[in-house]
């Protein structure tokens, strides 16, 4: 059951969080982009770290031993890029002066995060024997 509330959390997350930057991509036209945007952001990395605590919730309950298989390590790198790309964007609007720079940083970290998550969903998919190589 912890698995699956796991992976549950993890692809919404991950679906939230590539929605929000296809919003960006896509829907710049729309007047309403920015803020669905932003609510996506937020949204998904909150997934995202449910995920995460229910998966160290699960390792506790199981064997205790974290971060003990690539995988994790790969969702600890998710966590992290998914809270700070909306850091990222939320500062772009705060410190003015640097907004172009933290504005391609942004962009770039959203990037990475969708990759990030995708690898490590296959990756998790890979670990408990769902997808075999």
């Amino acid at each position: 059951m912890m698995l699956i509330v796991h992976a549950g959390c993890m692809i919404t997350g991950f679906t939230i969080v590539t929605t929000g930057a296809m919003v960006a991509k896509f829907l710049r036209a729309r007047t309403w982009w920015l803020k669905v945007h932003r609510r996506l952001g937020l949204t998904g990395p909150l997934c995202v770290f449910a995920g995460f605590v229910m998966a160290y919730i699960m390792v506790s309950f199981y064997d205790g031993d974290h971060f003990a298989v690539r995988h994790a390590y790969m969702g600890l790198l998710s966590v992290l890029f998914a809270f700070m790309t909306p850091i990222l964007g939320i500062l772009q609007f705060r410190l003015i002066e640097y907004a172009s720079v933290i504005r391609v940083m942004h962009r770039w970290s959203g990037r990475i995060t969708v990759l990030v998550m995708l690898v490590t969903i296959i990756s998790g998919l890979i670990f408990a024997n769902i997808i075999r190589f």
